[in-house]
């Protein structure tokens, strides 16, 4: 391609014998036409020595220091053709007229070697490239340009399948939309395939419209009633006019009471046909009931309107047709079959509730008197309550009222271990009275209900509450068998082990339909049996007579073990003490059949497979809520079930045994404390067995300690095990009362 600012432009432009003769100096490619052939060989001759230099250009003296040409010989083409436009056309003639500059030779500027450049800057070197920008703060340009960059937009697929595959896709990879946003795909509102539609249940599919032709499409109707008798009783089409379901009401009514014989069927042909419009009748007034039937007619229909006599078919429909029309209609249509069935059901089933309402009612206030005698009986439990007076001989100082509540609410105070139970029959009459002294308190409740059943249903109930007292972390530390006071009673003490323990007695007494609950509590020490006894006797022989139960006479209380649990059999979880004073609350699962505790690896038996028991359960506690219990602390209860007491017993000897030999099976093993267990049951059961301490090793710095206990009981054999530290533990008299305690209630599911 020609150069267009090139000297042949110029030269075509200023044609005449002045224009120049030469190319200028400030191009760089060299002219063959300014070669010099006088100074070497010419491009045109060929050269044998090819280290003779060729020639120089007319221009272009040699260098005075070097004696070298100050452009170097360039190398010409195999054809010795020029490589540019300017060389196709012949030079002008006055080749030797020139309008170039004499060259300018550069001088350096001499600069003493010693003396450095004001302009010279030392440049720091890094040891890794970009390390001086990193180590700057990064600006929020730099940040963005440092983010990777976002993924190109996709191209919508081609067909709705692979738009499909494609938001598959894009969900699993998980890119993260702003709530509230959509994605920027274009192609991502795109609907779903109908093969992604699944198609409509058998049957359930729509009729498809039928289209008329016409000038306007008719009004689709997705559901038509039928012609003719093939109605449906349970349609029920509801007219627009509020004034005509008045006259349907009344119409009914006449088609319930009208003789079958006075409306004749009409003939088949009827059905299909369109009767004529009936002359407007004079309108007839109907009188209406104006008080609900017996009650023994509650599901019988009573008439509304009068009979009418059986005259002919026309007779008979002219006061229905009557009824139908008002002031102001035109004409009326005549009551259909097909509306008759669905009143007389609203009717029938308005009836039945109201039946049911006032037979709900009735049974509700079965056996409540009138609200004057019910008062009366409330002054008179409130009169029987426990007064300050009376309470001064428990010896705990002087008592003082703190309230008394005709009511008992939910949000009133309850005696200790007692939840409330929506499935309880409801109270007549429930009273109550809180009384204060210095350290203590007494809670007094009775409750009165409207039968004796009522009334063991709830004692039953809250014998059970008082044997678990699962509610609030409480320690039970006994129980009490109560005889000569009512029909039945009960004691416990139990005691909230906070920094300053709370000791509560609770007695539970059942007189005929009235239920008696006395709650004393005092802090530092138990109140004794035998003191709140003859406060409960007092208050059974005040109501006795009115609860058509027993009286009391002179109750006595025999210490024992607590009131059977909801899980008989084993021990609660009020019957192991916490350790640390003020925390701690156990809690324990159902048992299962299921044996997994693998013991203390001394007693040389595997509880789950070993020979011997008919039934085998387990049960795991747990402390929670402590924070200075050990990791995982807890308690295993096994029990082993033997066909005879012999057999349970040799069972026992044979884990003393092998636990007192541990230490020449195992070197790591080491025994401890130890000590027997004596106990009685309920109803007088023996109870024997023993408790041992010991540690295992199983590295040079890990050792686990535990504590065994083992119980016998008839033909039951009770294992327990617990895994305390060396600064987290019971003491050995606690422990030797929890083995006893779970061989008590072992016998208590018998």
């Amino acid at each position: 391609m020609a150069d267009e600012d090139g000297p042949r432009a110029r030269r075509a432009a200023e044609a005449g014998p002045e224009a120049p003769a030469s190319r200028p100096k400030r191009f760089l490619t060299p002219d063959w036409e300014d070669w010099d052939a006088e100074s070497g060989s010419s491009p045109d001759s060929e050269t044998t020595d090819p280290h003779v230099r060729g020639g120089r250009f007319l221009d272009d003296a040699p260098d005075p220091a070097t004696d070298q040409p100050a452009w170097p010989a360039p190398a010409p083409a195999a054809d010795h053709v020029g490589r540019h436009a300017w060389a196709e056309a012949a030079w002008p003639e006055e080749a030797d007229q020139t309008l170039e500059q004499p060259v300018v030779q550069a001088t350096p500027i001499a600069t003493p070697a010693s003396a450095p450049r004001p302009d010279w800057r030392p440049i720091p070197v890094e040891t890794a490239p970009g390390a001086a920008r990193a180590a700057q703060v990064p600006s929020l340009g730099e940040k963005r340009r440092r983010e990777a960059p976002a993924l190109p937009t996709t191209p919508a697929p081609r067909s709705p399948e692979d738009r499909h595959e494609a938001l598959v896709a894009r969900d699993r990879v998980g890119r993260s939309v702003a709530p509230g946003t959509q994605p920027d795909d274009d192609w991502t509102d795109v609907p779903l395939p109908a093969s992604a539609v699944p198609p409509p249940a058998v049957g359930q599919a729509p009729a498809p419209i039928v289209v008329h032709e016409g000038e306007a499409p008719l009004a689709h109707r997705a559901y038509s009633r039928p012609s003719g008798d093939t109605e449906n009783e349970d349609t029920l089409w509801l007219t627009r006019r509020p004034t005509s379901r008045a006259a349907e009401d009344v119409r009914e009514a006449a088609s319930i009471v009208t003789p079958v014989s006075v409306v004749s069927a009409p003939p088949a042909a009827a059905s299909v046909t369109t009767p004529q419009a009936a002359p407007t009748p004079v309108p007839t007034p109907v009188p209406l009931p104006t008080t609900l039937p017996p009650s023994s007619d509650l599901f019988t229909p009573w008439p509304l309107i009068p009979t009418v006599s059986p005259t002919s078919s026309a007779t008979a429909e002219s006061p229905t047709e009557a009824a139908e029309t008002e002031p102001g209609d035109l004409a009326a249509p005549r009551v259909a079959p097909w509306r008759r069935r669905p009143i007389q059901i609203g009717a029938a089933a308005l009836v039945v509730v109201i039946s049911l309402v006032v037979g709900l009612l009735v049974w509700t206030n079965r056996g409540k008197a009138p609200t004057a005698s019910n008062t009366a009986s409330t002054a008179a439990l409130v009169d029987h309550l426990v007064t300050a007076g009376q309470l001064d001989s428990l010896g705990l100082g002087s008592w003082a009222e703190q309230k008394t509540e005709p009511t008992v609410t939910q949000d009133s105070s309850a005696p200790l271990c007692f939840v409330a139970a929506p499935e309880l029959p409801t109270p007549d009459v429930q009273v109550q009275r809180k009384l204060t002294a210095t350290g203590a308190s007494t809670l007094h409740r009775i409750s009165s209900y409207a039968s004796t059943a009522d009334a063991i249903q709830v004692y039953g109930l809250r014998l059970t509450q008082l044997g678990a007292c699962s509610n609030i972390p409480a320690y039970l530390v006994s129980g009490a068998k109560v005889t000569s006071l009512g029909d039945n009673a009960v004691a416990v003490t139990a005691v909230i082990q906070d920094q300053t323990a709370q000791f509560h007695t609770v007695v539970l007494v059942r007189t005929g339909a009235t239920v008696i609950t006395y709650d004393v509590a005092q802090a530092g020490a138990q109140v004794p049996y035998e003191k709140v006894l003859p406060l409960a006797g007092a208050t059974v022989t005040a109501v006795c007579k009115d609860a058509g139960g027993s009286c009391s006479a002179s109750p006595t209380a025999t210490t024992g073990v607590p009131p059977t649990t909801s899980v008989p059999g084993w021990l609660a979880v009020s019957d192991l003490p916490r350790l640390t004073v003020g925390m701690g609350r156990w809690n324990a699962p159902p048992p299962k059949t299921t044996v997994t505790s693998a013991g203390s690896a001394c007693e040389n038996v595997t509880f789950a497979t070993v020979a011997g028991p008919n039934q085998r359960r387990q049960r795991t506690y747990l402390l929670t809520e402590d924070t200075k219990a050990p990791k995982n602390f807890g308690l295993d209860e096994v029990i082993l079930d033997f066909d005879t007491p012999d057999a349970a017993t040799a069972f026992a000897n044979q884990l003393k045994t092998s636990i007192a030999e541990c230490p020449t099976r195992t070197a790591t093993a080491k025994l401890g404390n130890q000590g027997d267990v004596t106990a009685t049951g309920p109803n007088g059961e023996a109870i024997t067995g023993f408790w041992r301490t010991l540690t295992q090793s199983t590295n040079p710095t890990t050792a686990y300690s535990f504590r065994l206990g083992v119980a016998v009981v008839g033909t039951r054999v009770v294992y327990l095990l617990a895994n305390p530290s060396g600064t987290f533990d019971y003491s050995d008299a606690d422990w030797t009362t929890i083995v006893a305690r779970a061989g008590q209630r072992a016998t208590q599911n018998s």
